[in-house]
């Protein structure tokens, strides 16, 4: 598991596991969120086991499955309701980072510039160019 850090306030990573769970709380994130949708691999825990094992240790927990390439309004609210309202900092999940940094650099089209959102999340490892053409 990497800590793919975008903002103070909100890291991306890959796939994570029960036993990330308490490093994630270990390393001070008060909510996870969950872009990935359960039953895309066999070798993927549910959204459920995780959910239970980070409400154990009081971490929040948001499921908010992304299918690859399938962004909309309603995902996109529900989205920046959870960032605006849940405990940060935040650390996102999906199957390798990239849905979780592109809803956020999605989301801040408008605040901030297309530039910082692609520097933002350059340095965490996600190229998102293409969003921007």
């Amino acid at each position: 598991m990497n800590f793919n850090k975008i903002t103070d306030h909100y890291v991306v990573s890959e796939q994570i596991t029960i036993n990330d769970i308490s490093q994630i709380k270990n390393a001070g994130f008060k909510t996870i969120i969950c872009h990935r949708p359960d039953g895309e691999s066999d070798d993927q825990p549910s959204h459920k086991i995780l959910e239970e094992t980070a409400r154990s240790l009081e971490l929040n927990f948001f499921y908010q499955p992304i299918s690859p390439g399938q962004f909309n309004n309603l995902l996109f609210q529900d989205f920046e309701m959870v960032c605006k309202s849940a405990p940060a900092p935040i650390f996102a999940f999906c199957r390798t980072g990239t849905r979780s940094a592109t809803i956020w650099a999605l989301s801040q089209k408008g605040k901030l510039s297309d530039d910082e959102i692609l520097s933002k999340t350059r340095s965490a490892g996600y190229d998102l160019s293409q969003l921007f053409v």
